[in-house]
């Protein structure tokens, strides 16, 4: 079959698609139909290596410039100016010809080609974009490592965007830069030197827009602000009482009609009046009265590795997701407490233990310099967002120690069953000797007819401490 046959036939298939409204998807299974648009979203996505051999074969036709190549695909093929740009990206990344093309069979593919991001590519897993975004994160490395990085990290990659999914290669920037040890680019000059705030007059409406740039340090505490109140329910129905994981979410999250937008509002107006009311106010408006955070504290807490606390350089990286430079963490004038956590050599913390059902803030603190994010397989969310899960559940005698402990992220969390009776939820369960994982999710056999083991690939798990001592790192956290 010629390239033009091919293509003929693809451009009748789409348009025998297109042509079932939605009572011909909706004849279908729910199960079916959920795996036939998967599908072609996937078909989609492998589509993306019809460019490589495109661009190759029209290069002559072509400008020489790359901001030149961009604006001829927006000219002649209508491509909006993100597009072109990532498909060119993502081009170097997927070309798998010889750079020379002659008759030398030993001639091999450019440097920054990448096999195994390619048949990630083919089996529909990521897309242009996606491989846009791993190239860009490349780059954006010291020129000396880009090459080794993009021979080395090829099949990781891949493994994360299988299990993790596309949008995970958003966050392969940070891991790249600490495998290889590469310096922030950026300052804590630079970064007070382009922050700001501004709030717009009042419309008509009476309401005000704002728009600005927030340092690290003040992400980090919006995140904890917004994990800790702007989670449905929260800040409705008056405060709770006590200090429990509950403690700020006395509302009923169900009946919360209130849109995310609107709870990260309300949660940033009750932190400013919290702050301007007098301790003896016996205001009635909850937005008026003391914060109760979600689990007993309100600093931000981050991880970092001890030799970056010692020295003050580095990063950490906060329950939140939020990057800070560890010197500015440390200096923060609010920043009086500390939680200092030693792993040892394979990133485990000293024994923690408690009878009871609730795990405490220091297995909390605990977990996060372990793990920092949600150990789910394919989950991204952070640990400031997530449930304390039970490995061995509770009722079966599970006990709340920390080596029975993980963070699920409340998705998760609700698939899980604990009874390990029900072959089509997820199960969890503690690795034998010698494995790197602090705990292994069992799939539910519709993912999985095999129900092989799995764990967390996302990028983010691997600047937690017990990935930095499998790498030689040390791991500590503080808060």
């Amino acid at each position: 079959m010629t390239i033009s046959e091919a293509i003929r036939d693809l451009d009748e298939a789409a348009e025998s698609i297109i042509e079932h409204d939605s009572h011909g998807w909706a004849e279908l299974p729910a199960s079916q139909r959920t795996a036939l648009y998967r599908q072609l979203q996937e078909i989609q996505r492998k589509l993306a290596l019809a460019d490589a051999p495109f661009f190759r074969a029209h290069e002559k036709d072509m400008p020489l410039s790359s901001q030149r190549q961009i604006s001829y695909l927006k000219r002649v093929f209508a491509m909006p100016h993100r597009e072109a740009k990532a498909r060119l990206e993502s081009f170097h990344r997927l070309d798998h010809e010889p750079d020379n093309r002659d008759d030398n069979a030993d001639q091999a593919p450019k440097p920054e080609y990448m096999p195994h991001v390619r048949e990630a590519v083919r089996a529909g897993t990521l897309g242009y974009d996606a491989v846009a975004t791993v190239d860009r994160a490349i780059r954006a490395l010291p020129s000396s490592a880009q090459d080794r990085v993009t021979s080395e990290c090829d099949d990781t990659i891949a493994e994360i965007a299988k299990s993790n999914g596309p949008d995970a290669m958003g966050q392969i920037s940070t891991y790249l830069r600490d495998l290889v040890g590469a310096d922030d680019p950026y300052t804590h000059e630079d970064r007070q030197r382009k922050r700001s705030f501004t709030l717009s007059p009042q419309a008509e409406d009476g309401m005000s827009s704002f728009r600005g740039l927030a340092t690290p340090e003040f992400a980090a505490g919006l995140q904890r602000l917004f994990a800790d109140y702007a989670k449905p329910g929260d800040l409705q129905g008056g405060a709770a009482e006590g200090d429990g994981p509950e403690a700020s979410s006395a509302g009923d999250p169900l009946a919360d009609e209130r849109t995310p937008e609107q709870r990260r509002h309300d949660a940033l107006e009750a932190c400013l009046f919290a702050g301007f009311a007098r301790k003896d106010s016996s205001a009635k408006d909850r937005a008026s009265q003391p914060l109760r955070p979600r689990r007993g504290t309100t600093t931000i807490v981050a991880t970092a590795r001890l030799e970056d606390v010692l020295t003050q350089r580095g990063k950490a990286i906060t329950d939140t997701g939020t990057h800070l430079d560890v010197e500015g963490l440390i200096a923060r004038t609010d920043c009086t407490d500390f939680y200092v956590q030693l792993l040892d050599l394979r990133g485990a913390t000293l024994y923690l233990g408690r009878s009871t059902r609730l795990a405490s803030m220091e297995q909390y603190l605990a977990l996060v310099g372990e793990e920092l994010l949600s150990s789910a397989p394919g989950s991204s969310a952070m640990a400031a967002y997530c449930h304390i899960h039970h490995v061995d559940g509770w009722k079966h005698g599970g006990e709340t120690n920390l080596d029975n402990l993980t963070f699920a992220s409340p998705y998760h969390h609700g698939t899980v069953d604990d009874d390990r009776s029900n072959p089509n939820r997820w199960h969890t369960e503690r690795p034998g000797p010698g494995s790197d994982d602090r705990v292994l999710w069992i799939p539910p056999e519709h993912v999985d007819p095999d129900r092989v083991p799995r764990s967390n690939k996302h990028p983010t798990s691997q600047l937690s401490g017990r990935a930095r001592a499998r790498t030689g790192g040390v791991g500590g956290s503080s808060g």
